[in-house]
């Protein structure tokens, strides 16, 4: 399998091939020249609306390691055998007969919503319906092998937060692997494409909001032991019918044709994208228009959206089997992203900064009050580190005077706990606050899950889940603030960089309102600034109005807790964090003497020349 890709990655990603029934194959590796000639009516076309690019702001290209860890992702997967190799893809080998993939994971009901998953981003399935997803398999499926359902995949899908091991909500299996001859021999690829919104001979559930939205997606690629495989990529989009490339040709033979698209070249491993009766010998086929069924209308070709951002050479095969390529590239072209750093839940004022006056960046021990059941405990370039003695270590932090809870509300913390991720045995943290002493009145919240590697919490304690208080739980004065960082037996080692305590970001009316953002993927791009009450720009959206002159870049933000800010830049202990691209950061300074008083989420319209995306701030803004 590997030397097939070697040879197909020509280019940063993966050749694609064929779904539904006629993969290319090797055969393909060797045509004929058509006599008919072939142009692009575009030849660059946006990647269009992915769920996991432009809602997650993460999108499943299979370069980074699963989300949020492998123990959670990646269940009857051979830890021993995964990796993720440099081309954009993961090597994964089943250790049962039901290995399977949760590329969107729910969190756990009774515990906190945190990070990036469903149940504070779901995804609205009546608007992604279209799954493609690429994959190799490094055993082609033979009558000695198994039976169809042993190489055949499935599509699960859940509604809540409960940690199925089967989901009954939702499924779609498609038996298509073996029956269709996509995977004739060891190593072959193909690119899976499913309408979730069709029904199958094979589906159980419905593809819909139901009535909540979708809180948790996975996949089972197989249902074989011991086998290896490798995923690529995976797309769950829209499917927009105005997002066309418009294919034509002249002087092929009349009967039918066949439209590919490959990473490699003019002829080689290409994926089945249409099909056209060409009853002229000319004509035009507008690709995206509409979906095409392949193995059935729940199977259908892929269109413009199913395909990763990259170059590709299109080529048509004729009724003879004989290939005329276009001599222009067609380009998928990335959708330009925006992450916004001001306001968020880190961005408002601190209370250990403003307040205490020394943040709680965890460098020494003056931010610490008092500790329990740890051992080891290094203060080391800005990170705590310890050891737990128990199953109850605290750390209560250093107030000195009581909190304002109707100001200070964000509670955000970075972590990394020392090896295997498992919610059951410990894996989890608690908040805890008093106001006439620590078990006299103190409230305790629901356990926020941890897991693998670094990590930032944010959690709002104004509206987080608490064990043993009902309502209005977070609110008056506390005196004590106390951090429980994990529940494990004793003997667990973590790693703590710093805590915050924040407020909304505020301004008085006709003051400067500073936004800070970074554009990850499209540096150029023109951006345009609104205020919103809601996050939905469909409702009404204020312009946005800027301060003359503007300051973009704006390097770092002056943060209250600009003191602790260098302790996020540290390469090795966590390269991955979102916080390194703060020395990137661009500003926008708004005028807010005419904008009425209010709350306001920040909205941004970013324009690469090609596509425009809309993305909104965590938190809002109060001008007052």
């Amino acid at each position: 399998m590997k030397t097939h890709l070697k040879i197909i990655l020509s280019t940063t990603s993966l050749t694609i091939i064929t779904l539904i029934g006629l993969f290319l194959g090797p055969e393909m590796r060797g045509h004929a020249s058509s006599p008919a000639s072939m142009t692009l009516g575009r030849t660059v076309v946006p990647e269009g609306n992915d769920f996991a690019t432009t809602v997650l702001g993460q999108p499943w290209d299979m370069t980074n390691g699963p989300y949020p860890d492998y123990y959670t992702a990646l269940k009857n997967i051979s830890r021993n055998d995964f990796k993720v190799n440099g081309d954009g893809s993961w090597d994964l080998k089943s250790e049962t007969t039901d290995p399977h993939i949760w590329l969107h994971w729910s969190g756990l009901t009774s515990t906190q919503i945190v990070l990036n998953m469903g149940d504070s981003k779901p995804i609205d399935a009546s608007q992604y319906t279209l799954l493609s997803y690429y994959m190799c398999l490094d055993q082609a499926p033979s009558s000695a092998s198994g039976t169809d359902e042993d190489w055949a995949g499935t599509v699960y899908w859940m509604y809540d937060r409960n940690a199925y091991i089967d989901p009954a909500t939702g499924r779609s299996n498609f038996a298509f692997f073996k029956q269709q001859g996509l995977f004739n021999n060891n190593g072959d690829c193909a690119l899976m494409t499913v309408d979730l919104s069709q029904p199958s001979a094979w589906a159980t559930g419905s593809w819909n909001n139901n009535p909540n939205q979708v809180k948790a997606f996975r996949i089972d690629p197989i249902n074989k032991s011991g086998k290896s495989f490798e995923i690529g990529w995976v797309r769950l989009t829209t499917v927009d019918s105005t997002n066309t490339v418009p294919l034509s040709w002249n002087d092929a033979p009349v009967g039918e044709i066949k439209f590919y698209l490959s990473r490699a070249s003019c002829g080689v491993d290409g994926i089945l994208v249409g099909k056209h009766a060409n009853p002229n010998g000319s004509g035009t086929f507008e690709w995206g228009a509409q979906l095409q069924a392949g193995y059935s209308a729940a199977h259908p070709l892929p269109i413009p959206e199913s395909f990763e951002p990259g170059e590709y050479t299109v080529y048509l095969k004729d009724l003879n089997g004989e290939v005329s390529c276009a001599a222009e590239k067609l380009t998928v072209h990335a959708a330009p992203t925006l992450k916004f750093l001001s306001p968020s839940r880190f961005s408002g004022s601190d209370y250990a900064s403003t307040v205490v006056n020394n943040p709680w960046g965890l460098n020494n021990s003056q931010d610490i009050a008092t500790m329990n059941q740890l051992s080891g405990v290094t203060y080391n370039e800005g990170i705590f580190s310890a050891t737990t003695t128990g199953g109850d270590p605290i750390i209560t932090m250093n107030v000195t005077s009581p909190i304002d809870t109707s100001k200070y509300r964000y509670a955000t913390f970075r972590m990394k706990i020392d090896g295997t991720g498992n919610a059951g045995s410990g894996w989890v943290q608690r908040f805890l606050w008093w106001y006439n002493g620590q078990g006299v009145d103190s409230v305790t919240t629901q356990d926020l899950v941890l897991y693998e590697g670094w990590h930032t919490y944010s959690i709002d304690l104004k509206t987080a889940e608490s064990e043993n208080c009902s309502s209005n739980c977070w609110s008056g004065f506390p005196t004590g603030f106390r951090f429980d960082p994990v529940e494990t037996p004793g003997g667990t080692k973590f790693h703590l960089d710093f805590l915050t305590l924040t407020t909304i970001d505020t301004v008085n009316r006709g003051d400067i309102l500073k936004v800070y953002y970074t554009l990850p993927n499209a540096p150029g791009a023109a951006v345009t600034m609104y205020l919103d009450t809601d996050t939905n720009s469909n409702n009404g959206r204020i312009a946005a109005p800027a301060m003359t002159p503007n300051t973009s870049p704006g390097g770092n933000p002056a943060f209250d807790f600009e003191i602790f800010l260098p302790t996020l830049f540290r390469p090795g202990i966590s390269t991955a964090s979102e916080f390194n691209f703060f020395a990137d950061a661009l500003s926008f300074l708004i005028d807010t003497t005419d904008i009425p008083i209010n709350t306001y989420y920040i909205s941004a319209d970013v324009y690469d020349g090609v596509m425009t995306t809309t993305w909104y701030s965590e938190t809002p803004v109060i001008i007052k």
